[in-house]
């Protein structure tokens, strides 16, 4: 994430109390060799009759901040 929000509320008193985190994504690319991190949005089934899996949501944008949540590390680039 381009920034330290989510860090920021899993260190709050509030979320250390609970034992809570707010979890991230992490989206590799294989064409481009770029990985995106997310945050995830918790979703439940609304009928747990049907077989169908939960759709993930994660927000292109900081839901804390508003900041455009993608950070983009290329796995191509040769480290020195």
């Amino acid at each position: 994430m381009k920034c330290n929000c989510l860090t920021k509320v899993n260190s709050s008193p509030e979320m250390l109390a609970t034992n809570t985190e707010v979890q991230s994504v992490f989206e590799l690319n294989f064409k481009t060799g770029k990985v995106e991190e997310y945050t995830r949005l918790a979703t439940i089934k609304a009928d747990v009759k049907q077989r169908q899996k939960c759709k993930i949501v994660a927000c292109a944008y900081c839901p804390f901040c508003g900041k455009k949540a993608q950070s983009n590390i290329d796995l191509n680039e040769e480290r020195s």
